[in-house]
């Protein structure tokens, strides 16, 4: 439920001179004193509401009288989008180290702006990525967010390279990485920490057992200290140098036209190998190289079954 009529209460109180607190506040309306506090603190940081609060009366009151709570509230639904958007913003880790620099206080503004729910009409006029919203993303990645802060195991209906597969999984912490959203966590069936992405995610629900926690992860949305660890191939291009198709990645220059890439989804960057002309040669890893020639091998038999067929 919105908190919007807790707030209404609130405000009316503090003008009638009730001096209403955060005791008070959780009693009204059966809350924790922390989510009280938590709605206190939400008037304060994103409504910009002059409370104070009066050691003598015990109470907060506004030291502004002309006030006014703003006419246009945030849905809930609004909230979970701005929160996913937060987390992806503070994931963003794209080009070159100067450029990764030089975007990265935009960066954190930007996914401060959207986590306190603040005016991003306040930000400095400077070119930022747009992000597609994806409602279906946006619903599974608050479910797993709450299944995170709730320590639940669940089933994941999952389409993975060979079909549909169904992981029993401990989610750890939502990333975004090269445009990608995943969920890092514990698969039970293959005994290992593993990364699934949330557009291939079917469906989910909470299944039975015992949350197990192998590494220290906390549950909140943003988070880019996650311990996913990126491959990396080296390339040669024919033009010396990677087109603008190669944005997206991590391109370091290691000497004339032999450039080290980083990548986290494997499948998504044969992809992108397979989709674009300028590169020359894989020099490493061999297992990458194995892996562009299946898919083109693949193709082949398929277009040699359409000639059959004719």
């Amino acid at each position: 439920m919105s908190n919007m009529h807790r707030i209404l209460w609130f405000d009316q109180e503090v003008r009638s001179n009730h001096f209403p607190n955060c005791t008070q506040l959780a009693h009204q309306f059966e809350l924790s004193t922390r989510q009280a506090n938590r709605d206190i603190e939400y008037m304060v940081n994103s409504l910009g509401a002059p409370l104070h609060y009066d050691a003598k009366k015990r109470g907060y009151r506004y030291t502004d009288a002309t006030f006014a709570l703003p006419s246009t509230y945030i849905t809930e639904e609004l909230r979970r989008t701005l929160a996913f958007l937060s987390h992806r913003y503070q994931d963003y880790n794209y080009g070159g180290y100067d450029e990764y620099q030089a975007k990265l206080p935009i960066m954190m503004q930007v996914s401060e702006l959207f986590r306190r729910l603040s005016d991003v009409n306040e930000l400095q006029s400077q070119q930022i990525p747009a992000y597609e919203i994806n409602a279906k993303i946006v619903d599974i990645a608050n479910q797993l967010s709450k299944a995170i802060q709730n320590n639940q195991v669940l089933t994941i209906q999952y389409e993975g390279m060979e079909g549909e597969e169904t992981h029993t999984f401990h989610p750890y912490k939502l990333c975004y990485k090269q445009y990608v959203d995943y969920v890092n966590g514990w698969c039970e069936q293959e005994e290992q920490q593993k990364l699934l992405r949330l557009d291939r995610i079917v469906r989910l629900e909470r299944a039975e057992g015992v949350f197990r926690l192998h590494n220290e992860h906390s549950a909140a949305y943003g988070s880019s200290n996650l311990p996913v660890h990126p491959f990396t191939a080296i390339i040669t291009f024919l033009d010396s140098k990677p087109s603008e198709a190669w944005r997206e990645y991590n391109v370091i220059e290691q000497e004339d036209s032999i450039y080290k890439i980083e990548f986290i989804d494997v499948s998504l960057f044969v992809d992108h190998l397979m989709s674009t002309r300028d590169w020359a040669m894989i020099v490493k890893p061999k297992w990458l190289r194995d892996k562009v020639m299946a898919r083109c091998e693949e193709i082949t038999l398929k277009l040699s079954k359409q000639e059959v067929c004719r």
